[in-house]
């Protein structure tokens, strides 16, 4: 009597199973080499379509032209935050006064190294926009390390200690 796995030609019923799985392989591979060579491609796209070039710039100059207008000028920033009582009602009333505080540290934090050469940094506010022209409107800190820096300066450059800007949505 003969096994009862050899199938009418004498060769295993395995046989078919290894062929199809080997068949499996060889599609999932060239899946995934296609998948490869599409992503290569798609990176090949984008860099020649200038991927790393892109530079985003903000063409807000400081003029009224742009919408700028002072807001205030007597906030002083040493290296903990705000120095108390230095900013008028109007300039601490821009937001709630536990983010006012929370700027303060923040620009104490990143202006720390200007901190080092000159404390306290007399802080301008500008506002930018803030009009029903533009329906936006963002808040300018201007740092200076001697004196309150002009909002929009009549006589050319102004040298100043940092910039930042508060915006919401």
């Amino acid at each position: 009597a003969l096994p009862s796995t050899i199938g009418v030609s004498g060769k295993s019923g395995d046989h078919g199973r290894k062929q199809l799985s080997a068949f499996g392989r060889i599609v999932s591979n060239l899946s995934a080499g296609a998948l490869i060579l599409l992503s290569l491609l798609t990176l090949i796209v984008l860099i020649t379509e200038g991927m790393f070039d892109r530079l985003v710039m903000s063409n807000n100059g400081q003029s009224l032209d742009y919408f700028w207008a002072g807001y205030g000028e007597t906030c002083e920033l040493a290296s903990t935050g705000w120095v108390p009582q230095s900013c008028s009602a109007l300039e601490a009333n821009a937001t709630t006064p536990d983010a006012w505080a929370s700027v303060g540290h923040i620009l104490a934090a990143q202006w720390s190294l200007e901190l080092q050469e000159a404390s306290p940094l007399y802080i301008t506010t500008c506002i930018v926009g803030g009009h029903t022209a533009v329906g936006w409107g963002v808040l300018i800190f201007i740092a200076g390390y001697d004196a309150y820096p002009a909002c929009i300066p009549t006589t050319g450059g102004q040298p100043i200690a940092g910039i930042a800007m508060l915006e919401t949505t």
